[in-house]
């Protein structure tokens, strides 16, 4: 610990002095920050035969600053540093570290970032390599014309200890009539090793789409468009010798026209053209065809009464292929809403879908799947809307080849009880039963369970909060091929608050409590206990200081316990706020772990 306050100390006074080096210069407009994190872990793991303790010290130091040069024109710098060391007990020790730097400016129409890393890793063992540096690079130039009818341009280059990337990437659309838009996309990526014994790579790509949608009349709308894709890569030796090539060419077209002749009622139907060809390989194009139709009918009856009826049919053929088949898709959608007297409501709705798949080959089987799903769900507000309840019915099946295979069944039944007399009090109770059948091995299995949530606030004046909330879970498991099992699960928490109890001082202790058992499994209950403890001061509006503790009692994990530790203030007519923070957990039982971790942080604006 004294090596960690040392470096703590070092880097606030180096925070200091760049600080004190650099306001005079900053413009007004200007932001900067500076950070100091110092973190130490200790962890113990111990086995049968002995324990092993590591320790972890790491270090990280960032400095970021921004400003405007001109009204159109920003810069901002980053640098950060991170030191990491690692002792192992008997064992020799190590060390990374981790310098990082980036800087961009950014104007109205253009951009250029840049980036530098490099990761130093030290071993004091006296038999290993020398220490291993690598680095890393990259700059990024943008180009984006404020006039959409201008191309656009992004160059990057990046390097690294073995390879130079560069890439180059231009877009260019245009729009006419509010009906045509026209795009073209150029990129190209190269990669070249520094080695030459390597292999370098050139990736390139040329797209480009066609786009046109029009209004016809007053129900009417069409709309088409081309999209086309022509990907190329090589494999190169140093001296630019041809390794391996890969060349292919997509495209995409589609169509759609919408018929909306009422409000409620509206049609559409899709064509979609997909094929793709490997030109290397000299193969027939793969094609996939795409036909899908919608409808749907939403009137609204009366003011009470809705319905909504769709329909959707999708059908799809693949072409030059390893499988080549016909898939054939349906849906239908029905519902229907009753509302009466803004008490109950009534929602109803039948679903289908049926998926159908026809192989060419005459040897695969024809497939044909059916699944169904009924739902009937009432909700209504009694006794002055303190009551709320609700149930809901589901039906479910799955048929294949026209036989049926499951079934599932479900009832739920809930409600929200709020009561006017005890204000701040809400219960929510909610019992749901399912069962699920499989008919082909006639078998079933049933589920039962019960929850109960209950949270009740008491206010005692404007300075003391209580606060009660519990969870009740039972949930009854009945398989048909096993014996049945009950598990519990119950959530308690209690918190007491004192808001401003003095000036600017606030409070709050609390207990968590979480127990969970299983029956038939021979075993008690496991519970786990948290205690939490918060404090908060706000000092003549300048300072503000905090400490949170945390206690963990648990049956299944190892005890535990943290400190946090936090103290924030505004100085120099609130232009520059410090802040410090400091945490602080142990692990309790089985394996030790101890770890502090501690931050500064100097920002301000100008």
């Amino acid at each position: 610990m004294p090596k960690l306050f040392r470096l703590l100390v070092f880097a606030m006074v180096a925070s200091a002095l760049m600080l004190a080096a650099g306001v005079p210069y900053c413009r007004a407009d200007a932001t900067w920050d500076v950070k100091l994190e110092v973190s130490d872990e200790v962890n113990t793991e111990i086995d049968e035969d002995d324990a092993l303790t590591t320790e972890t010290q790491d270090m990280a130091f960032e400095v970021d600053y921004s400003t405007e040069l001109a009204p159109t024109l920003e810069f901002s710098f980053s640098f950060s540093f991170d030191i990491t060391e690692e002792k192992i007990e008997d064992e020799y020790n190590t060390k990374e570290t981790t310098p990082e730097a980036e800087a961009e400016l950014v104007a109205q129409w253009w951009s250029i970032a840049a980036g530098w890393s490099q990761t130093i890793a030290d071993d004091e063992d006296p038999s290993a390599d020398e220490d291993r540096v690598d680095s890393e690079w990259d700059v990024e130039v943008k180009i984006e014309p404020e006039n959409e009818k201008l191309p656009q341009f992004t160059y990057g280059i990046a390097g690294d200890d073995d390879t130079i990337d560069r890439s180059y990437e231009g877009a260019f659309e245009y729009g006419f009539l509010d009906m045509v838009e026209i795009g073209v996309e150029a990129k190209k990526d190269t990669t070249d090793a520094r080695e030459a014994l390597d292999d370098d790579t050139d990736d390139r790509a040329l797209s480009g789409n066609v786009d046109f949608s029009r209004d016809f009349l007053e129900f009417w709308k069409f709309e088409a468009g081309w999209e086309g894709e022509r990907d190329q890569s090589l494999t190169l030796t140093d001296s630019d010798l041809l390794l391996e090539k890969g060349d292919s060419l997509s495209n995409n077209i589609g169509s759609k026209l919408e018929y909306a002749p009422l409000g409620w009622m509206e049609y559409s139907v899709e064509h979609e053209w997909d094929w793709e060809k490997d030109l290397v390989a000299d193969l027939p194009a793969e094609r996939t065809d795409t036909l899908n139709g919608e409808a749907t009918w939403n009137p609204e009856l009366t003011e009470t009464i809705t319905i909504e009826l769709g329909y959707s049919d999708e059908r799809v053929q693949t072409y030059n292929t390893d499988s080549n088949s016909r898939e054939w898709s349906q849906e239908y959608n029905t519902s229907a809403s009753l509302e009466i007297f803004d008490i109950l409501t009534v929602d109803g709705s039948y679903d289908r879908a049926v998926d159908r798949d026809s192989p060419e080959d005459p040897t695969e089987q024809f497939t044909r799947t059916r699944d169904d799903d009924y739902k009937l769900e009432a909700e209504a507000t009694i006794w002055e809307d303190q009551i709320t309840a609700s149930i809901a019915r589901e039906l479910k099946y799955s048929w294949e080849m026209g036989i049926k295979t499951t079934s599932e069944y479900s009832w739920e039944y809930a409600a929200e009880i709020s009561w006017d007399r005890i204000p701040n009090l809400e219960l929510k109770p909610k019992y749901t039963v399912t069962r699920d059948g499989d008919a082909v091995e006639g078998s079933k299995d049933a589920e039962r369970a019960l929850e109960v949530e209950l949270a009740y606030t008491i206010e005692l004046g404007s300075v003391v909060s209580i606060e009660l909330e519990h969870g009740y879970s039972r949930t009854a498991f009945y398989p048909d091929s096993d014996a049945g099992h009950i598990e519990r699960e119950d959530d308690t928490s209690l918190s007491v608050a004192f808001s401003d109890f003095l000036e600017g001082m606030s409070t709050e202790g609390g207990v968590e409590r979480t127990v969970s058992d299983q029956s038939q499994d021979d075993l008690g209950p496991e519970m786990d206990l948290k205690y939490v403890y918060k404090f908060e001061w706000q000092i003549l509006d300048n300072y503000e200081a905090s400490f949170e503790y945390e206690h963990e009692l648990n049956d299944l994990s190892e005890d535990g316990e943290s400190y946090n530790t936090g103290f924030s203030c505004e100085l120099y007519n609130d232009q520059i706020k410090l802040s410090f923070e400091h945490e602080k957990t142990i692990q309790l039982g089985g394996d030790k772990k101890k770890s502090h971790s501690y931050l500064v942080e100097l920002s301000g604006e100008f």
